[in-house]
């Protein structure tokens, strides 16, 4: 971070703490700080095309305009900066907001409860630069994409795969890797999911898509031949791929073709929705454990239909959705969602897997709760096929 020409600005309606916080900042070699009493102004502050706004932190309980109406407008903006957020409210309440923000694709540092620990405030700060943001990249907002830009990419072979790993929290060794679907778009670049999954479930061309990326995931899991063979790869499955009845039958038919088995792939059931078409859904799932395919929940915690499904399903892993993982070790809601969740899956002699770990505390967290697997940044972010070998003899070697 370069302290000469980050700018931030600090909002809060009590001068005197407007101070205190400047002054902070000031020891720590920050030099451009902004300070404002309301929203309104903070805001012209940022339209400013002459100011270029790097960090607000932003009390929540304020006269006027409170915090929630001004993270709105930050996302009206599509503001870019990070953002930290202080209230002397209920923890909840600083939670609460915090995943409001992150719904509105806006950048957070981190949130602190007043009394302010200015240790804690600088830390934040400090260790930004090791921190992933969630902010998309502005341009992705300004993407329009159609079906006939899809079908060609499809037919184009410009859908592609990165593979995020998965490690055993107890030994540190590699046990899998997820595949991602990513978009190679030839005018936007590497497009990420969010952006074409519904367009192909809105205009019928979900299964086209899975069944490409489950041909390549399996096509580049044999390519691999250096890879230990228990290393497994998990890819991701709609209820619409679910009421295919031919998949059962089309991805072991791919398997064998590769002279690969069953037992080297995991397939996630993404479904958060109540199941429709139960009775075809269950076909498919039981004959796909029939073949030896192992089942697993994605987000688990997100749906209302996740204990109907864990019931109903053979599923041999559950994995935890990044909401109740990240930073969990601050919010005791989210910690004890967790240590459910996988106390849950140990009584149903089910793997757990936790996603969303980012940093040594949420390592340390979810392996206290008792969790067996994880995945997240701390360990790697996604990566293009062709540095996964290189990838897992660094990890390996450490």
């Amino acid at each position: 971070m370069d302290t000469q020409s980050y700018q931030v600005l600090i909002l809060d309606d009590d001068s005197f703490f407007l101070e205190l916080v400047e002054n902070s900042l000031h020891n720590i070699g920050l030099e451009h700080i902004y300070k404002s009493e309301n929203g309104q102004a903070a805001l012209q502050l940022i339209d400013n095309p002459e100011q270029t706004i790097n960090l607000i932190l932003c009390d929540l309980n304020m006269p006027e305009m409170d915090g929630i109406e001004f993270i709105r407008h930050l996302a009206t903006r599509k503001f870019g900066g990070d953002i930290i957020l202080l209230s002397g409210e209920d923890k909840k309440v600083l939670d609460i907001s915090e995943n409001l923000a992150r719904e509105h694709q806006l950048n957070i540092l981190g949130i602190l409860e007043k009394p302010l620990e200015h240790e804690k405030l600088l830390n934040l700060i400090r260790n930004k630069k090791d921190r992933p943001t969630t902010r998309k990249q502005a341009d992705s907002d300004k993407i329009e994409l159609s079906k006939k830009d899809l079908l060609s990419a499809l037919e184009n072979e410009e859908i592609i795969l990165f593979y995020q790993p998965k490690v055993d929290i107890k030994t540190k060794k590699v046990v899998g890797f997820e595949s991602l679907a990513r978009w190679n778009h030839p005018a936007f670049g590497i497009l990420p999911p969010d952006l074409f999954i519904n367009l192909a479930e809105k205009n019928g061309l979900i299964n086209q898509l899975t069944r490409q990326v489950i041909s390549m995931a399996v096509k580049q899991r044999a390519g691999w031949g250096a890879l230990n063979p228990n290393v497994k790869i998990s890819i991701n499955l709609s209820v619409y791929d679910l009421s295919q009845l031919d998949l059962p039958e089309y991805i072991e038919s791919l398997v064998k073709t590769n002279n690969l088995s069953a037992s080297q792939f995991i397939l996630e059931i993404t479904e958060s929705k109540l199941i429709e078409k139960l009775s075809t859904v269950l076909d498919v799932i039981t004959r796909l454990s029939l073949k030896r395919f192992s089942l697993s929940i994605d987000d688990f915690g997100t749906g209302y239909s996740s204990f109907i499904q864990l019931q109903q399903i053979p599923f041999s892993e559950l994995k935890i959705d990044r909401a109740f993982v990240f930073d969990a070790y601050k919010k005791p809601s989210a910690k004890s969602i967790l240590e459910s969740s996988i106390e849950l899956a140990n009584k149903l002699n089910i793997e757990t897997i936790a996603e969303g770990v980012e940093s040594q505390a949420d390592w340390d967290t979810v392996e206290a709760a008792g969790c067996d697997l994880i995945q997240g940044y701390f360990v790697a972010k996604p990566l293009p096929p062709d540095q996964v070998l290189d990838w897992v003899t660094r990890w390996e070697s450490k």
